[in-house]
C-alpha cells in the first residue's frame, strides 16, 4: 500500500506547476529585475499592437463593405437610367465625346483624300483626252439658205507626233501617280 501512495503521489505531483499556471501573483514592480521589466513591456507592447491591428482590421472589413455596397447602388441605379430615353442620349453624348473627335478626323482625312482624287482623276483624264487621243474639234458654224445650222469639223489625230505624244503621256502618267500618292498620304496620315 505504501508503494501505491508513494505512485500516486509521484504521478500527482507534476501536475501541481501546471494547476499552479493558472492562477495570478501579484508583485510589486521595484522587485523585477530590468530583464524581467524588459519582457513585460515587450509583451504588453505585443498585446497593444495585436489590439491595434485587429482595429484597424476591423475599420478595413467595414470600409469595404461600405464601398461595396455604394458601388453595388451605384451600379443598380446606372443601369435603371441607361434604360430610360435620357440614359441612352447620355451614353450616346459621352460615346461622342470620348470618340468623336477621332471618328471626325477618319471622315475627314478619308473624305478630303477622296475629293481631291475624284477631282485630279477628272482633271487627268480631261487633260489626257485633250492632249493624246483623236478627236473632232468644231472648226467652223454655218448657216444655209433655209437657216439651218451646218457645222464642221476637224479631226485632230496627235499619233503622227509620236515624240511630243511620248512626252506629253509621260507627263500625265506622272501626274496620275503623284495624284495617287498625294491621295494615299492624306488618307493615311490619321
Amino acid at each position: 500500500m505504501k508503494r501505491l501512495l508513494i505512485l500516486l503521489v509521484a504521478m500527482v505531483l507534476p501536475l501541481a506547476p501546471i494547476a499552479a499556471q493558472d492562477s495570478t501573483i501579484t508583485v510589486p514592480v521595484s522587485v523585477l529585475s530590468r530583464h524581467q521589466l524588459d519582457s513585460i513591456n515587450h509583451a504588453n507592447l505585443n498585446t497593444r499592437l495585436v489590439q491595434g491591428a485587429s482595429q484597424w482590421i476591423g475599420l478595413g472589413r467595414e470600409v469595404g463593405e461600405a464601398v461595396n455596397s455604394g458601388v453595388t447602388a451605384l451600379t443598380d441605379q446606372a443601369a435603371k437610367f441607361a434604360d430610360t430615353r435620357a440614359g441612352k442620349w447620355t451614353i450616346a453624348i459621352i460615346v461622342w465625346r470620348v470618340v468623336g473627335a477621332q471618328l471626325m478626323g477618319y471622315v475627314a482625312h478619308i473624305g478630303i483624300g477622296l475629293f481631291i482624287f475624284v477631282i485630279g482623276s477628272v482633271a487627268i483624264l480631261w487633260s489626257y483626252r485633250r492632249t493624246c487621243m483623236s478627236r473632232q474639234v468644231l472648226v467652223k458654224v454655218a448657216y444655209d439658205e433655209r437657216g439651218k445650222k451646218i457645222k464642221e469639223y476637224k479631226t485632230l489625230d496627235p499619233e503622227g507626233q509620236t515624240e511630243e505624244i511620248d512626252g506629253r503621256r509621260f507627263v500625265h502618267a506622272a501626274f496620275a501617280i503623284g495624284l495617287i500618292l498625294i491621295t494615299a498620304v492624306i488618307v493615311l496620315s490619321f
